[in-house]
């Protein structure tokens, strides 16, 4: 069982794919500054008090991210498609997996500043670079929800068996006692549902960034695209030219033949 501390931001940029790529001159490409960050975090309501919600779960996303991550791939493993890029990446399954754990602890490691971003467009960039089709990419986000949901529920019954024990309850039945229940149970489902939604949101701020990777990437291979047959244009022009050129000279020529002749017919006539 992993503990605080164990994973972290340092877990990313480590070789493979990682030495051909620049996160830093990735984030500036993509426009992703310090006044991009802010005005996204606004846009989706993200603040402080979701800062100290994520903060309350860094120790319990560390203690189940392997096996999260051995879950986590387990399914990803278990379509011939996710294996096919998998098999593509330079790094084993362990190594892909202890970054899959280091990317689960940094969702609550409380450092939401211009690195976090970039490492969050790093990882996007490369899932590109393996050509995982953004189907795929976002898909596991569906996956990752299954994973990680239960650790709210599991929190969630912790809290609400401490409330209750402190505040009396299951002491002995008297009158209050089913209201002082059904107060508590709304406040801890309540904070639950707050906690939830903490997630949701610096979830949401990291598929903005992957897909802000996707389509740099689609517009950058569409660029390319359009110069090369920019290229192949200038070459066809340059072929056909001499050829059309020589063309309209000889149907110069053959135009001045033809009036020579239609002279000489009416003079012979």
């Amino acid at each position: 069982m992993a503990t605080s501390g164990e994973y972290g931001h340092e877990d990313f940029g480590k070789g493979g794919l990682n030495d051909r790529l620049d996160a830093a001159e990735l984030v500036d490409e993509i426009g992703l500054d310090a006044e991009e960050i802010q005005w996204r975090k606004e846009f989706v309501g993200f603040d402080a008090e979701d800062e100290r919600r994520l903060s309350r779960y860094e120790d319990a996303f560390a203690e189940n991210a392997e096996q999260i991550a051995d879950d986590f791939y387990e399914n990803l493993t278990g379509h011939q498609q996710t294996v096919d890029v998998i098999s593509r990446s330079e790094k084993g399954l362990e190594q892909l997996k202890r970054t899959q754990s280091a990317y689960l602890v940094t969702l609550a490691d409380g450092d939401y500043g211009p690195a976090y971003f970039e490492d969050r467009a790093r990882i996007g960039k490369i899932h590109d670079m393996l050509e995982m089709p953004m189907k795929h990419y976002l898909g596991q986000y569906g996956v990752y929800y299954d994973l990680i949901l239960p650790i709210i529920g599991d929190r969630l019954t912790d809290s609400l068996t401490d409330r209750l024990a402190d505040e009396g309850v299951g002491e002995g039945v008297g009158e209050g006692v089913g209201d002082a229940v059904e107060a508590a149970v709304e406040a801890e489902v309540d904070d639950a549902v707050e906690d939830l939604l903490s997630i949701l949101r610096i979830i949401n701020l990291d598929m903005q960034v992957v897909t802000d990777t996707y389509i740099h990437s689609y517009s950058e291979k569409l660029s390319e695209e359009v110069e090369r047959n920019n290229r192949l244009m200038a070459e066809v022009e340059d072929e056909v030219r001499e050829p059309i050129a020589d063309l309209r000279e000889s149907a110069t020529h053959v135009a001045d033949s033809a009036g020579e002749v239609g002279e000489a017919s009416e003079d012979q006539s």
